[in-house]
């Protein structure tokens, strides 16, 4: 009996640093037309990679839309020839109720060669919830 007690309690501690410590799922959020086509613009003047044009959609129109700050490290991951996954996390971004949040923007290259955004996630940390969570904060 104190075996199975040990081991229950052993996976509810576990299973709350797992969802203290990483999303264990995403929303989607629809593609933002403005911002996309506002990325494709620029690449008509220069090639980005998709990270740069993941963060230049993603950023864009607001405060880190020139300068991201240095706290977010933003990486890749490519999942086939022409889509990669573009993982934005801000661990600290003290925004209204969300406290830290990742998103991920998966980019494909286009006829063109450029990088279009076509489908977006996210997670999130704030008040009024427990770990990671799809909700909205309160």
């Amino acid at each position: 009996m104190s075996t199975s007690i040990a081991i229950a309690t052993l996976a509810i501690i576990g299973a709350i640093t797992v969802n203290l410590t990483i999303p264990l799922s995403y929303a989607e959020r629809p593609v933002y037309k403005e911002a996309a086509d506002f990325v494709a613009e620029l690449q008509k003047k220069s090639a980005l990679s998709a990270e740069q044009a993941a963060t230049r959609y993603f950023f864009y129109h607001t405060d880190y839309e020139k300068v991201i700050p240095k706290r977010i490290k933003v990486t890749s991951k490519p999942l086939n020839d022409s889509t990669v996954r573009v993982t934005v996390p801000d661990p600290s971004c003290e925004d209204d109720s969300v406290s830290s949040s990742i998103d991920r923007v998966y980019m494909r290259k286009d006829e063109t060669g450029g990088w279009r955004p076509i489908k977006l996630e996210f997670s999130q940390k704030g008040r009024g919830r427990f770990g990671w969570t799809t909700k909205p904060t309160l």
